[in-house]
């Protein structure tokens, strides 16, 4: 299997499956191991970007409250029509999300911001550090752009273990590698160490 879309469709039929399964410890063992790579004392001042998930995308919602609750600056992103490039707007955890492009949430558009960290939802994900998300480009694109301004923003994906690919995916030269990522029992990083 090397062709994007099929693998594509394969991990979208596997990671429906298995977020039918999905038991409550899967989400507090992702956020113990969020707490584990950002300790709040040492992160205090940065600004996280996170998402609301879409379908069965991974729920990082544990996540967002636990840095709400430490008074650190979340922000989720918003869809500019005619651009990839994600904007990045503050919430607070208690303003309704609205309706954004694509099916969406997204918060009001008061105060945007520039990430330091930025959590990816993806489709699958390989040892190497390639993300496979649904095929808009949106994260690649972005990345990219954050990239070129601050070379020290980290690129994170939140992920099941079982969207782990076990072989390589297919790499475009617009494909952003990510920095970190998040299972359930797992930290990978580009030096394929595993915690």
């Amino acid at each position: 299997m090397d062709n994007k879309d099929d693998i594509r469709q394969f991990a979208y039929k596997l990671r429906s499956q298995t977020a039918e399964q999905q038991d409550v410890g899967v989400e507090e063992a992702l956020l113990s191991k969020f707490k584990t790579c950002f300790p709040i004392k040492d992160y205090k001042e940065n600004i996280f970007a996170l998402y609301w998930p879409l379908g069965d995308e991974l729920d990082c919602t544990p996540i967002i409250e636990w840095l709400l609750s430490e008074n650190v600056i979340v922000a989720l992103p918003v869809i500019e029509e005619g651009s990839r490039v994600l904007s990045f707007f503050t919430w607070d955890g208690k303003s309704t999300l609205q309706k954004g492009g694509l099916g969406t949430k997204e918060p009001d558009r008061k105060k945007e911001v520039t990430p330091d960290i930025v959590c990816t939802p993806l489709v699958a994900f390989d040892r190497q550090m390639s993300r496979l998300g649904r095929g808009g480009g949106y994260y690649d694109a972005t990345l990219s752009d954050l990239r070129k301004n601050n070379p020290d923003v980290t690129a994170v994906g939140l992920a099941l273990d079982t969207q782990l690919c076990l072989f390589p995916l297919p790499c475009e030269k617009h494909d952003e590698k990510l920095d970190i990522i998040l299972t359930p029992s797992m930290i990978y990083t580009p030096r394929n160490e595993a915690v």
